[in-house]
């Protein structure tokens, strides 16, 4: 048996941090996504917020030219990662390692090619 682990996503950036690492750089992108549906004969949207990693091992892919309010389109596999937080609580952070990353207009139409992570 084979087992998958994917995920794919189409959503505006948000807050972006990035460091460099040797000579990589990896940003870490708060991503919101959206989703429209019908309760109680009123339409509601449903925002929610996704962490993404992108590695850019070489610095050539251009993570380090992402910034707020960019459409992006990303697939990848979803990673869990324990840290210890400030006030010492052990919590765990769901988070996407992006495989691929594209810049999109407001219609999800790609602008670029994909980045390959």
């Amino acid at each position: 048996m084979q087992y998958i682990n994917n995920t794919e996503l189409l959503g505006v950036v948000g807050n972006i941090r990035k460091k460099n690492v040797g000579s990589a750089v990896v940003a870490t992108v708060q991503l919101t996504t959206q989703r429209t549906y019908t309760a109680k004969d009123q339409p509601t949207v449903e925002n929610a917020w996704h962490l993404v990693t992108l590695w850019d091992k070489d610095g050539s892919l251009g993570a380090d030219n992402l910034k707020a309010g960019d459409v992006i389109h990303v697939t990848g596999h979803i990673r869990y990662r324990k840290y210890i937080s400030a006030d010492g609580v052990e919590k765990i952070a769901t988070e996407i390692h992006a495989g691929t990353c594209q810049v999109c207009d407001m219609n999800g139409e790609s602008l670029e090619p994909a980045i390959s992570f």
